[in-house]
């Protein structure tokens, strides 16, 4: 299991192989990988925050989930 964000971005670039990718472009896809998982812990703090039930929190987790795997099947599709 990888444990931080840092391993996640390693991971997630040798698959989209970015080796012939220019510097500017490789500087974008890491921020927007990051600002995605900023954005994935605010969902998650804010649901803390909210004294959220724990089996509303997992339905939430779930819909964040095949909102993903939604998204990733249409680029897998070119449709997104």
């Amino acid at each position: 299991m990888k444990n931080t964000i840092a391993e996640k971005w390693t991971e997630y670039s040798a698959v989209i192989s970015l080796d012939d990718a220019p510097e500017l472009a490789r500087i974008q896809i890491r921020r927007a990988f990051y600002a995605g998982a900023l954005s994935l812990l605010k969902l998650q703090t804010e649901m803390v925050n909210a004294d959220v039930d724990p089996i509303v929190g997992g339905y939430m987790l779930q819909t964040w989930r095949e909102e993903c795997d939604l998204f990733a099947q249409q680029v897998l599709n070119d449709e997104a």
